[in-house]
């Protein structure tokens, strides 16, 4: 029974990013917009620079003011100097219009 509750959730959690792309990289440059930040669509998103070329025109992917967990493993994998997979959708810029900004859709620390 546990098995199978595990294996369910886990599918629930990689569903979301089946058509995603991804890349294992190392972190390079975390960078934070601030509350005062020009663009209000741009106010507490954190941009990531990772080591390894991104597809369809990315060049950082983003993690929303509000997801704290994805910002909390892109902390510690920095920190830690760990591998990092990362999933993004290059098809989502960023909030403030951005396409060379695209959306993070997971991230695995080691």
């Amino acid at each position: 029974m546990k098995i199978s509750i595990t294996a369910v959730v886990c599918g629930l959690l990689f569903s979301t990013v089946a058509g995603a792309a991804s890349t294992s990289a190392a972190i390079l440059t975390i960078r934070p917009n601030s509350a005062n930040h020009p663009y209000p669509s741009a106010r507490g998103v954190t941009m990531i620079k990772i080591s390894e070329p991104l597809e369809g025109g990315c060049a950082y992917v983003y993690i929303e003011a509000s997801d704290k967990a994805s910002l909390a493993v892109a902390l510690a994998a920095k920190t830690a100097q760990a591998p990092t997979v990362i999933w993004y959708e290059p098809t989502i810029g960023s909030p403030w219009g951005d396409a060379a900004i695209c959306a993070l859709t997971a991230i695995q620390m080691g």
